[in-house]
């Protein structure tokens, strides 16, 4: 039977070893209590973190975690704290002395300097294998090997498909493939050290049987062009991983528009004051299909018409602007004047028309760009004058 330290607590004679300032105290609280703190990292002989062992702190016991530290709450006092793993590889200890003061977190790092003198004759788990990842369609699930109390020689995988094991699948990755959906997915781990016995575990990932497979976004869906009665619209699907079947659906006013299936849609008279949507939809054996509108939605305008009278005077140009059918006589735009490129004038049109003067114009002749924007039922158009400076 294993001498636990509590069997050993009348023993005077212990081995000590601290790291240096392992006993500084630190405050952790400014309200008055009568509890504090007690953590710690226990250290195998080398000086590592060691996981899968248990501190006795008097009568109350605490297990190390996977990176070998503990922290519990005690009543301030005096402690004797006992280390004992939990593999009966390493040889227990005491640390004697361990002052515990209220409203303060004590650190300590016991450290393990012998080794049992009968060692196990199987192989000890310190921290178990386990499967990281989202088991999914064609998504990577891999295990990891886990920790051992003693040297491994070899570590082998199977994986395993529901209750079928996977021919030549004997790695640490496993890659789900759409015969696996609706199934779960675990892998069998043997670790083995030399001359001690193996140890054999399952291991499964959270989340459990293999789900359909998901499209990755790289670029959203979008609809470009002018939505102006006679132009063309054009939805572009995005980027997304993997490669997907994608058809299209174009709306009117939130209804689907027979027959309007293609990728470009060209505005209708129908449309006229319409919102124009257009939804996309990917599907791919073994995914779940996404259906999305394309962004952004068009109202559907008519083709405006722009007309201009212009006269110079001393190097100014004014111009007078009217914009036509008579439905923009009652919307608001913007008329932009260009040269070039550049911008020489912006006005607002109020019931159809706008006068607008240019002036600093150089001597000679000019070609100047009316442009109208903005109307609420009116698409943007453009008309070009010519003047002399």
């Amino acid at each position: 039977m294993k001498i636990t330290p509590l069997r050993r607590a009348g023993a005077l004679v212990a081995t000590l070893a601290l790291a240096a300032g392992t006993l500084g105290a630190t405050s952790t609280s400014a309200s008055a209590g009568t509890t504090g703190v007690l953590t710690g990292t226990v250290l195998d002989t080398n000086g590592a973190p060691v996981a899968r062992t248990s501190v006795t702190i008097n009568s109350q016991i605490v297990s190390t975690d996977d990176n070998g530290t503990f922290a519990v709450t005690v009543p301030a006092g005096t402690y004797t704290v006992g280390v004992n793993d939990d593999c009966n590889v390493l040889k227990d200890f005491f640390v004697q002395d361990v002052i515990v003061a209220a409203d303060v977190q004590q650190s300590i790092a016991p450290r393990f300097t012998e080794l049992e003198p009968s060692q196990p004759t199987r192989v000890c788990p310190r921290v178990l294998p386990r499967i990281v990842g989202t088991p999914q369609l064609d998504v990577p699930l891999t295990a990891t090997s886990g920790v051992w109390a003693q040297p491994i020689s070899s570590i082998t995988y199977q994986w395993f498909v529901g209750v079928s094991r996977v021919p030549g699948a004997t790695g640490p990755t496993y890659v789900p493939t759409i015969a696996d959906i609706g199934k779960a997915v675990y892998v069998d781990i043997v670790a083995s050290s030399d001359g001690v016995a193996s140890y054999y575990t399952p291991a499964f990932p959270d989340g459990g049987a293999v789900r359909a497979g998901a499209f990755s976004f790289s670029a959203t869906p979008a609809v470009s062009g002018l939505p102006i009665i006679g132009r063309t619209l054009s939805a572009s699907p995005g980027a997304l991983t993997p490669g997907a079947a994608v058809s299209y659906q174009w709306f009117r006013d939130g209804r689907a528009i027979s027959g309007r299936t293609a990728r470009t849609y060209r505005v209708a008279k129908a449309d006229y004051k319409k919102r124009i949507t257009a939804t996309i939809t990917y599907s791919r054996p073994g995914y779940t299909t996404v259906v999305g509108q394309a962004g952004p939605s068009y109202r559907a305008k008519r083709k405006g018409k722009v007309s201009a009278r212009t006269s110079v005077r001393k190097r100014t140009v004014t111009i007078k602007v009217a914009v036509s059918p008579k439905a923009s006589k009652r919307s608001k735009g913007k008329i932009i004047v260009l040269e070039n490129g550049r911008t020489l004038k912006r006005a607002s049109v109020r019931a159809g028309t706008s006068s607008i003067k240019v002036t600093g114009l150089k001597r000679g002749r000019h070609r100047l760009t009316i442009v109208f924007d903005g109307s609420k039922n009116l698409g943007t158009t453009a008309k070009t004058v010519r003047v002399r400076g």
